[in-house]
């Protein structure tokens, strides 16, 4: 199955992206079953995630800020999931 996380709050810091971080490493751990593809939006932060570089996941980063991209994608339907 593919599965797709939004992780882009993890950058900032509160408990959303600890809430994230923490998910997205154990799902990677237990389950290889699974493909993912992980998608990161910012403008300004850069993510260095090392750890979720596996063979059954995949970091899509985006230079569009994550509410540029909400109206986009959930309000025009401009832009494709992936």
């Amino acid at each position: 199955m593919k599965i797709a996380i939004d992780i882009s709050p993890i950058v900032y810091g509160t408990g959303v992206s600890v809430y994230t971080d923490n998910l997205v490493e154990n799902l990677l751990k237990i389950d290889e079953d699974n493909n993912y593809r992980l998608f990161f939006s910012s403008l300004r932060r850069k993510l260095d995630k090392k750890a979720w570089k596996k063979k059954n996941s995949q970091i899509v980063t985006s230079k569009i800020p994550p509410t540029l991209a909400d109206f986009f994608w959930n309000k025009l339907h401009l832009l494709p999931i992936e």
